[in-house]
């Protein structure tokens, strides 16, 4: 959170610009009280001229009386403030200070900021802003969703599921000036997959799976667990967003929909029932994480637009390999576990796949942190270049004793004696 701020005002008709001194806040915050209402802000410039120089005045006057100015609550620390002005300071809705970069989400909706310095992102379904909370300063995202059908139904969903761990819960919703629904969520981080420890891939995967048993549970299926829906919150535990083609367990097959690269082979025969189709995304997901641990499976295929049940089949029979040698002790036994638990998860019948709770009970997933030794991800890839060489070392061993064998023992050339 910024502890100072300096603002720099546009200069009209060659006024020089002034600069704002550093926040520090003082007992007379009440005789000096400057105040920049959102109401004051207008989108025609002479209001605007007007404004800054009001403000231009109101700060030389503060600046010859005290060098200690008010802060706006948008960069204000809630959890720092701790004498009774500081609230009242935070609290205030007159007390704001709107910056070049920052609107409101709409006209009648004055509780929030949209930061329009912050990149937006856009889907065919959905367009997400960021900005914060005005009360208490909190980071928010703004998902504006065109269709009402599906809006209405996410906002359903996320109501439903508050409850749930691990799924992201729903801040508030309005409508815009353009009659759109806007879904007001917590801003969170993005999950990186690639290059984690064997113990965060065993933590991330338990959350996903503590989080889809609380929805299959509830009789709704996700439909859409690709990497851009999974999140991370400021504790670095997963979180599932984007509901917006959740589907409910009624006895009818699924409608199929979901991300090319992690949809469920009966999900494209158009015959999904069930929670199934979840827990064959999270399998996909899961191999994602676990490709640098098991570099001789076909890994590096999973996630791509052209993945089919051919695919996993290919992969589930190098695992089913793998597993079969395990008695060489190549590697570690939490590694053979992932094996195992990624084999069930890509099953391409649904019939043959785990669901979450069975999964939870699984030894990859109840393992404790001492079976993860040597799997940190820098010393695990050190000893699979080790494990690397040694084999190409015995294979040209090999390849060599069997060229002397050859040339020791010629051929007769049985025309020469006869």
């Amino acid at each position: 959170m910024l502890r100072h701020l300096s603002i720099h005002l546009p200069s009209f008709h060659g006024m020089p610009s002034i600069e704002r001194p550093p926040l520090c806040r003082s007992k007379t915050l009440s005789e000096e009280k400057f105040t920049t209402t959102h109401q004051s802000v207008e989108k025609s410039p002479r209001s605007s001229r007007k404004l800054f120089r009001n403000l231009r005045h109101k700060l030389a006057h503060s600046r010859s009386t005290s060098t200690n100015l008010p802060v706006s609550p948008i960069i204000c620390n809630q959890e720092e403030s701790s004498s009774p002005e500081d609230q009242k300071c935070t609290d205030d809705n007159d007390y704001v200070y709107k910056a070049p970069c920052e609107r409101f989400p709409c006209r009648d909706q004055k509780k929030y900021l949209v930061n329009d310095n912050i990149r937006k992102l856009s889907t065919e379904l959905s367009l997400i802003e960021f900005g914060v909370r005005l009360v208490d300063c909190f980071p928010v995202v703004f998902k504006t969703v065109p269709s009402r059908q599906l809006a209405e139904k996410e906002i359903e969903v996320l109501q439903q599921v508050s409850h749930i761990p691990h799924v992201v819960h729903i801040e508030d919703s309005y409508l815009d000036d353009k009659g759109q629904l806007v879904i007001v969520l917590p801003k969170l981080k993005d999950l990186e997959i690639g290059r984690r420890n064997l113990r965060d891939i065993q933590r991330l995967i338990r959350d996903l799976l503590e989080a889809l048993e609380g929805l299959h549970k509830d009789g709704i299926v996700h439909m859409d667990l690709t990497p851009a829906n999974l999140m991370v919150d400021q504790e670095g535990h997963l979180v599932v967003i984007d509901f917006g083609l959740c589907s409910r367990c009624s006895g009818q097959p699924h409608e199929p929909c979901g991300t090319p690269g992690y949809i469920a082979p009966e999900v494209y025969e158009g015959n999904a029932e069930g929670t199934k189709p979840d827990m064959y995304s999270a399998g996909i997901l899961f191999g994602e994480m676990l490709e640098a641990y098991l570099p001789d499976c076909q890994l590096n295929y999973l996630g791509s637009n052209l993945v089919r049940a051919q695919t996993t089949e290919m992969i589930c029979e190098s695992l089913e390999e793998l597993l079969l040698n395990r008695e060489q002790k190549l590697y570690p036994e939490i590694i053979y576990h992932a094996a195992d638990l990624l084999k069930s998860m890509l099953a391409t019948d649904p019939e043959a796949r785990p669901s979450a709770i069975e999964t939870l009970k699984h030894p990859f997933i109840t393992a404790s942190e001492e079976e993860f030794d040597g799997t940190d991800y820098d010393e695990y890839t050190e000893h699979l270049r080790m494990v690397e060489y040694n084999r190409r070392m015995s294979d040209t061993a090999s390849v060599d004793l069997a060229a002397s064998c050859d040339s020791y023992y010629e051929p007769y050339d049985f025309d020469y004696y006869y």
